[in-house]
């Protein structure tokens, strides 16, 4: 079964346990906030970082969620993201919006996608770029990234799509989130994710 998505714009699921780690069958899950200058190390077997990025809009909204009201600034994450885009040899691939452009570290290519439904940019990082004539949409993103890469790691997981699509291609995954029942869903649903 194909996970759901966890957007600012839709409530969260409900009744779902917080969990700090859950060893998955071909990856891990785990509470980690990227703002606290930690890169873990168990992103160090990915070949290639994906995450799709929350707007400024519903940055609040994920903060209330998992408990931080106050805690993280907007500012605080664009820093991080910056550190990490700066500091890592990764190929870096981020789904995020044109509000972000001006922001971030210089990219190597952008291309126009989706996200549910709406306009969103692909930024890359020392990875190859695609040809394409329509906006990707974030599930094409990870199935292609899956056909370069064999683990790849998601710091916003939220549901954890990206495990899903990456087990689905029989690859690995590492996948973070600040928000421990998101860790939780995760944990619950991810032995039924691999073919």
């Amino acid at each position: 079964m194909k996970p759901v998505y966890h957007s600012a714009l839709t409530p969260p699921l409900a009744g779902l346990e917080p969990v700090q780690r859950f060893d998955l069958p071909n990856g891990v899950a785990f509470v980690n906030d990227l703002t606290t200058g930690q890169w873990p190390i168990e992103y160090a077997s990915c070949d290639v970082i994906y995450s799709e990025m929350p707007w400024r809009m519903g940055y609040e909204t994920f903060n209330r969620r998992a408990g931080l009201n106050g805690s993280r600034q907007w500012e605080g994450l664009l820093r991080a993201v910056n550190r990490l885009i700066i500091t890592t040899d990764q190929p870096i691939v981020l789904l995020w919006g044109k509000h972000v452009e001006r922001r971030i570290a210089p990219f190597d290519w952008s291309l126009p996608a989706t996200l549910n439904g709406a306009g969103a940019i692909l930024y890359g990082w020392r990875c190859p770029s695609w040809e394409r004539d329509s906006a990707f949409d974030r599930t094409e993103i990870v199935k292609l990234l899956c056909r370069t890469y064999d683990c790849i790691g998601d710091f916003c997981c939220g549901y954890g799509n990206t495990g899903y699509e990456a087990f689905q291609a029989g690859k690995r995954a590492v996948l973070s989130d600040i928000n421990a029942q998101c860790i939780g869903y995760i944990g619950q649903e991810a032995q039924t994710w691999t073919r």
